[in-house]
Order: C-alpha cells, then structure tokens, then sequence
C-alpha cells in the first residue's frame, strides 16, 4: 500500500502513524481503493478536525459510505464545521442509502435523544442496523440494546418484557456493557415483583390467623341474689 502522507498542524502521518493505524482483518481481499479509505478514515481520528472534514467530503464525492457519515457525524457534534442537526440527519441517510450501519445506529440516536423524540423513528433506524449484521459486532450491539431498552419501557411501541429482554440478552453477549446492567436491573426488578404478592398474602395470613388454644367463650353477667 502506497504511503499515506498528509500535513497537520500538529506535523506529518505516514504509514497510518506508525504503527496505530489498524489494518482490517480481510486487508488481503481488499481492493486498493477500499484499503486506502479504511487506513485514512482510521487515521482522521489522529488529526485536525478541520482536515479531516475536507477528507471526509472528498470521500463522499466519490461515493463512500463513510465519507458520508463522517460528514454527519462531524455535523451532529460540531468537529470541523458548525453543529447542523438538519444537515446531520441528511448525511446519515446518504450513508444509510449505501448500506452503512452505524449511520442507521446514529439515525436512531438523533431522533431518541432531541429534543422533541420521535421514538418510532428511532426504532425503525435501530431496527435496521440491527438486522443488517451480525449481533457479534460490538457497534451493532448497541443499536439492539437501545431496542431493548424502548421495549421495555413502551416507547415507540407496546411494552415488551420479554422482547426487551432477548435483545438485551443478544447486545450483552457481544460486549455491550449498557446491556449487561440493564440485563441485571430486569432480572432484578422481575423478581421482587414476583416477591410482593407472596409477602403480602403472607402478612395477611398472620393477620387472620389465630394462636391455638385460645377460643371464644361466652360469659355470663353475675347478678346479685
């Protein structure tokens, strides 16, 4: 693979920093174009935000999905150009559009956590990232907790025990430790609400039970002759 050279503010990166830059798994399957766009996206997050934004929208030109959601991602949290919501949400669906996951998984978080949500949406969104991979890929497992995590609580849908459950379940086994606490916290609630009515039936129990030997009698007023 041809160097990756490009000057920052804070100097030079070559050969994907020496070192830091993690090349995929499949590299050797990769086509040359592919495996240069996954070693400079690996290396924008080293260096200015500035340039990585013009790095992302030469990407996007070019039809990379993670050019695209780069851009949003830049847009949503204001690294390299100003925080546009609007402008977020359209660059994560062009991302989308070209099959890219974590878009889906940061669709879902947009419309969750404004300002006005729109859990449906966010469902949908989570859905899809969701059903698009494996569950084994921890950036996936998210998107499948906060699945979870609606169900549960009947936003967006009907409340879910079960559902919110399984899915909690699936995000835990691929790493994801929001799930595997609040995998605990339902086990947890579950039974002390199978514990209440079996206390409360037994305190009643107590109540209307009486000590043996202890009987009514029927006592005669004693008149004087």
């Amino acid at each position: 693979m041809a160097r990756i050279l490009f000057q920052t503010r804070s100097g030079s990166l070559s050969d994907g920093l020496k070192g830091r830059l993690k090349t995929p798994r499949k590299a050797e399957t990769m086509k040359p174009k592919s495996l240069y766009r996954a070693a400079l996206l690996e290396c924008l997050s080293y260096v200015c935000s500035d340039e990585a934004y013009a790095a992302y929208r030469k990407l996007a030109k070019k039809g990379c999905p993670d050019g695209w959601f780069g851009l949003g991602n830049a847009r949503q949290y204001g690294e390299g150009a100003k925080p546009n919501l609007t402008k977020a949400e359209k660059y994560y669906r062009r991302a989308a559009k070209l099959g890219h996951p974590k878009a889906k998984e940061s669709l879902g978080r947009l419309y969750e956590f404004a300002e006005k949500p729109d859990y449906r949406r966010a469902r949908k969104w989570y859905t899809r990232a969701f059903k698009q991979h494996s569950i084994t890929n921890p950036d996936i497992a998210y998107a499948a907790y906060r699945l979870g995590w609606l169900n549960e609580r009947g936003l967006g849908c009907k409340k879910d025990i079960k559902t919110a459950c399984l899915l909690y379940r699936k995000a835990a086994k691929a790493g994801c430790a929001e799930a595997q606490r609040a995998l605990g916290y339902l086990y947890d609630k579950v039974q002390r609400q199978r514990r209440a009515p079996q206390q409360k039936t037994g305190e009643k129990m107590v109540q209307t039970r009486r000590p043996r030997g202890q009987h009514h009698r029927i006592i005669q007023p004693r008149y004087p002759l």
